[in-house]
């Protein structure tokens, strides 16, 4: 298959080469029908003919380099060239055949020049631009090159003014081209032509040699070396050259053609029509592009064979081939591009990941179980710890509470049930504000070290003073059995208190009512504010029992006083048991 993806290589430049052979070939006969006596009446046809194809084949030339030059510059520059000469044609074609005036024909000889100044010019720009990305902008030096090349176009133009470039005989009243001879000028010209033309050749020749390709990179030499002698014969006005190559025009504009074109095909101006040999030659791809038929017409160096039905059933969705290859097929115009993805590395990667995904299922189940007997230890700890929290302080008054059953069986007073409903409303209120506590606590454990906390979060870890209102509330209804007034003031601007204060506040509060209980004591007045500094339980009671003072041993910080109205008051700094200091009059 190869062989046959060579062979279309060739046919892509052959093909075009004998085009243009055949229209050149038709044109030269054209010219001499035009010059031979007997077939003078179809001269004219012959000429039209003539200058038809030349245009036509620089017009599609021009077309051709427009759609295959890859890069932007050199693009714009060879297809300006391609129009610069169908002008030149068309201004030749004037000049021979149309034009009668003596200068009119004298100045049409002299625009001859402009191509033959600016065409060395652009292809000194578009070696100049090889290799350039797309918005490459040529030197600022080289547009200076516009100034002497339009100078000697001017000074050729003028010509008539002062006879630099080219010289006609004082006693000839009308200048032709048929009677002058060579000024300064025309050797200044012809010395630029020369040297901008050297030069864009060696720019490209060298900027060939620095890519690493060396291949036929002497084939615009041939064309180059051509037009060399060509003008040098021509300047010299040779008779071998008249009688060879007798139309200036046309040979120039083929030798300019075939130097670009030239330097297209060995690869110094680079073109997008060679894809096919870079697909051929490619490594390590396996595709092939086939004809509808699925006929291979190219393919890649390391393809490998594949079965016609393969490719028919891949035309639908990608198969699998070899268990580590997939095999692709999409359609393009006039064919197929079929190719195979290596699975290999993929299969090994999906593997990795399966054992890695079993291996992280595994260790996540691990961690389930060990996540679930943390929770379950945990929560045993928890219940303990509140079972603990729960009886440190109510399993005395449980164990008073047996006590006054039991002596409510031998006596049936009316004062053992009071006592009984006393202590029963303490350790009830109790446990709730305990576990209101530790609830919070649980909740709320990992905010203990958030150092972003505001003053609000702070206030949000304390429990409303609403629960300990509920709690003094129902121990008066239960005091007011026993013939006990309690009453109960509670004024925090922050609207609550920290677990703890609000444990040994109501604490406090039942030791004192336990005590005058049996001293016939008639009220109790609790009140607990933060209009000072700090944050105080006053507890104000008409009893002066000396078992109050006892209180104290379970409050340092109590202060108790005893005026002469016999009242006590009783004193205490709540301050002193929060682990959250107050600062004016807010807990923060």
């Amino acid at each position: 298959m190869k062989p046959m993806s060579t062979s279309i290589s060739r046919q892509n430049r052959i093909y075009p080469l004998i085009g243009v052979l055949l229209v050149i070939t038709l044109a030269v006969i054209c010219r001499r029908i035009v010059y031979d006596p007997d077939l003078i009446s179809i001269g004219d046809v012959a000429n039209n003919i003539r200058i038809f194809l030349y245009i036509g084949l620089f017009t599609i030339w021009g077309v051709s380099v427009n759609r295959r030059v890859m890069q932007a510059h050199t693009r714009r520059y060879l297809t300006l060239v391609s129009a610069i000469m169908v002008i030149w044609l068309v201004v030749r074609e004037l000049k021979w055949h149309y034009l009668t005036n003596p200068d009119m024909l004298l100045y049409a000889w002299y625009l001859y020049y402009l191509p033959l100044l600016f065409i060395p010019l652009i292809a000194l720009f578009v070696s100049l631009s090889l290799g350039r990305p797309e918005d490459y902008r040529l030197p600022v030096w080289a547009k200076f090159l516009y100034i002497p090349t339009a100078a000697f176009a001017v000074m050729v133009l003028t010509n008539n003014l002062h006879q630099f470039v080219f010289r006609f005989p004082s006693d000839t009243d009308v200048w032709s081209e048929n009677d002058y001879s060579y000024g300064p000028g025309f050797y200044l010209v012809s010395l630029w032509i020369m040297i901008i033309s050297v030069w864009a050749f060696a720019l490209m020749i060298l900027s060939k040699r620095r890519s690493g390709d060396k291949s036929r990179v002497f084939l615009p030499l041939i064309p180059f070396a051509v037009f060399i002698v060509y003008v040098l014969m021509y300047s010299l006005k040779l008779p071998v050259l008249y009688h060879l190559i007798d139309d200036l025009t046309v040979t120039e504009c083929l030798f300019f053609a075939a130097f670009f074109e030239s330097c297209i095909q060995c690869g110094l101006i680079p073109v997008n029509t060679r894809y096919f040999e870079l697909f051929i030659a490619s490594r390590n791809l396996n595709a092939i592009i086939t004809d509808n038929d699925y006929n291979i017409r190219y393919e890649a160096a390391d393809a490998s064979p594949i079965d016609t039905n393969m490719m028919e059933q891949a035309s639908k969705n990608p198969i699998i081939i070899d268990d580590d290859k997939e095999l692709h097929n999409i359609p393009v115009d006039g064919g197929h591009m079929i190719w195979t993805d290596d699975l290999s590395e993929l299969m090994r990667i999906r593997e990795e990941l399966r054992d890695t995904h079993e291996e992280l299922s595994d260790r996540n189940d691990l961690l389930e179980l060990e996540y679930e007997h943390e929770k379950e230890h945990r929560t045993v700890e928890i219940r303990n710890h509140l079972y603990d929290l729960l009886q440190t302080k109510t399993l005395p008054r449980l164990n008073r509470i047996d006590q006054l059953i039991d002596e409510y069986k031998n006596n049936y007073d009316r004062q053992i049930i009071a006592n009984i409903i006393v202590l029963g409303s303490y350790i009830k209120r109790r446990r709730d504000i305990v576990l209101q506590s530790e609830v919070y606590e649980i909740n709320h454990k990992d905010d203990v070290y958030d150092n972003t906390e505001t003053d609000s979060d702070l206030q949000n870890a304390f429990i409303p003073v609403s629960v300990l209102e509920n709690a003094f509330g129902e121990s008066a209804r239960a005091l007011r059995l026993l013939d006990i007034r309690v009453s109960t003031s509670i004024q925090v601007k922050a609207g609550v208190l920290s677990g703890e204060q609000m444990l040994t506040t109501y604490d406090l509060f039942e030791d004192i009512a336990e005590i005058l209980i049996n001293n016939n004591a008639g009220y109790i007045n609790l009140r607990i504010s933060d209009n000072t500094p700090a944050i105080r339980c006053i507890i104000l009671t008409d009893s002066v029992s000396p078992a109050l003072s006892a209180v104290h041993n379970s409050y340092p910080e109590l202060v108790i006083n005893r005026d002469e109205e016999d009242e006590t008051e009783l004193i205490l700094n709540l301050n002193a048991y929060s682990t959250v200091g107050q600062a004016e009059g807010g807990i923060i």
